[in-house]
């Protein structure tokens, strides 16, 4: 399981500053490890939306990066050298949490919404542009994530693998691992990633669901920003959500809160 550290808000420039300070790993004897921050948020508030939009766009394949922005996703990359001042620019944090993650045999599910006490309708697009709706009870939202070393650059560059996932229990006949067990639920293929986190480069994941103005309906999703083939606008709906509105948007209290994902090679 990964290393976690939790922080309160007045904890937070700590592991911001960790994070800042990593630095490309020089010694091929070190293990490869990823660290992701998983930083909460006000959703509404203004500087939080502009300054994710300064953030330049990651060296992720065009079909990728449709597949993600077609659910509601986006994904940026700054430099670790910026990243200190870049987020000293944003709101203050709720909480954060940081994982630490190496090489496994599995998986490792990161978790980012659990104990959801309610029914949830999820659509999603695939890489073909079909819309499915998922019916998901209970359970919770979690990346499931791994780290294997690159295939095409260093052999100490990291190369990470990601999958979004609805973990629910399902009951089985015969014994099984717990390792095994976590991967119980909705697996959204055709949203993984297996790419190499780029030297001294930070990705930023969010929910790209700005609010609409008080009685306009949702904006959908805009088709010339997915680069898939036969994608189209998802249809709105008020039973339900986008993907990405699910696994990294909520409530705390009366706040609307949002999940931001950082993840960088650890030092």
């Amino acid at each position: 399981r990964p290393t976690m550290v939790v922080g309160a808000s007045d904890e937070v420039d700590a592991t911001t500053r960790r994070m800042a300070q990593a630095s490309p790993r020089a010694s091929s004897g070190k293990p490869l490890q990823i660290l992701v921050q998983r930083a909460l948020y006000h959703r509404d508030d203004p500087r939080l939306v502009m300054g994710l939009t300064l953030l330049d766009a990651p060296d992720l394949p065009d079909d990728v990066l449709g597949i993600w922005r077609a659910n509601g996703f986006d994904i940026g990359q700054i430099d670790r050298r910026q990243l200190a001042m870049w987020m000293s620019n944003l709101p203050k944090m709720i909480n954060s949490s940081v994982a630490v993650l190496g090489p496994s045999p599995r998986p490792t599910p990161l978790t980012l919404i659990g104990k959801i006490d309610r029914a949830q309708t999820v659509r999603a697009l695939d890489r073909n542009g079909h819309l499915h709706s998922h019916r998901l009870v209970g359970g919770r939202w979690q990346l499931m994530m791994n780290v294997v070393p690159s295939m095409t650059g260093s052999a100490n560059t990291p190369h990470l693998e990601l999958l979004p996932h609805h973990y629910g229990p399902q009951a089985a006949l015969l014994p099984r691992l717990p390792q095994e067990k976590q991967l119980d639920g909705t697996s959204f293929t055709d949203l993984s990633i297996s790419h190499a986190i780029p030297d001294g480069k930070v990705w930023v994941i969010w929910a790209d669901c700005i609010q609409p103005r008080e009685n306009e309906p949702e904006v959908a999703v805009d088709e010339t920003r997915t680069g898939i083939t036969g994608a189209r606008p998802i249809p709105q709906s008020t039973d339900d959500v986008p993907l990405a509105k699910a696994m990294l948007t909520g409530k705390r209290g009366n706040d609307r809160v949002q999940i931001v994902l950082l993840i960088t090679s650890a030092p």
